[in-house]
């Protein structure tokens, strides 16, 4: 999947993690959306009094696959 605005993450994706595209800063962070309030989703984050994500995200996408165990050999 590819990047999507922000506004059209999905209500079935709130509560799980996404990955969210900060472009001031040029990184990604990957976040929990708890609510959806019309445009703008809160966000888990370490600071219980505070639920607003930092950072002004533009674009999501799902958080990929993880991968899969394999045996290494040396």
């Amino acid at each position: 999947m590819t990047w999507q605005p922000l506004s059209t993450v999905p209500d079935d994706l709130i509560g799980h993690s996404i990955l969210v595209w900060v472009p001031k800063n040029r990184c990604v962070f990957a976040v929990v959306p708890y609510a959806s309030h019309g445009r703008d989703l809160l966000w888990w984050g370490s600071d219980p009094d505070n639920r607003t994500f930092p950072h002004r995200a533009t674009h999501w996408m799902p958080m990929p696959k993880p991968p899969t165990k394999t045996r290494v050999t040396r």
